[in-house]
């Protein structure tokens, strides 16, 4: 059951950095007028897709899990994953919000406070994609560990700790 989790915490992690990594090159596009309101919002719907389509996976994974196992653990992982990009991304909801305002406003060009909010997710994406490397990494280490008994929790709640921290770092700032 351990190693089953292990691995489910490094996808996880995976799918968290492609999420951190997407948004952050459309921000930068967009913040450097490379990518009109559009074609942003094209982009944060792709991401989204790509979190929900994840999402929907691990919980069938985790159904069948419980189901074949006979734990009840599904449910208890899930809401240790709800803090991660993967699944609840503040600052993509905000600046999405922000870009279809604008293009309610005016379809033709960006409203400043979307370039802002684009400039500030781009600036604030790096820690995200930075903790969830190190919780890659924790988990990384966990899965080689000889001893997998008693030091693999500890290092996958580390792991979820600092996506956790990296995520109310960056609503913070925003």
């Amino acid at each position: 059951v351990p190693q089953f989790f292990n691995q489910l915490a490094i996808e996880v992690a995976r799918a968290s950095e492609h999420v951190c990594y997407q948004v952050a090159k459309a921000a930068e596009a967009f913040a450097a007028n490379q990518l009109s309101s559009s074609d942003a919002l094209r982009c944060i719907v792709q991401v989204e897709s790509f979190a929900f389509l994840n999402y929907t996976a691990i919980t069938k994974v985790l159904k069948k899990h419980d189901r074949h196992t006979g734990l009840r653990l599904g449910e208890t992982y899930l809401l240790r994953i709800a803090v991660t990009p993967l699944v609840r991304f503040q600052p993509l909801s905000t600046w999405k919000q922000r870009l279809l305002d604008g293009l309610k406003s005016t379809p033709s060009s960006p409203t400043p406070a979307a370039a802002r909010d684009a400039a500030t997710l781009a600036s604030t994406i790096t820690p995200t994609i930075l903790a969830v490397q190190a919780a890659e990494q924790a988990v990384a280490a966990a899965t080689v560990s000889t001893s997998v008994t008693a030091t693999t929790p500890g290092l996958v709640e580390e792991a979820g700790a600092a996506v956790a921290g990296s995520t109310d770092a960056m609503t913070a700032r925003i």
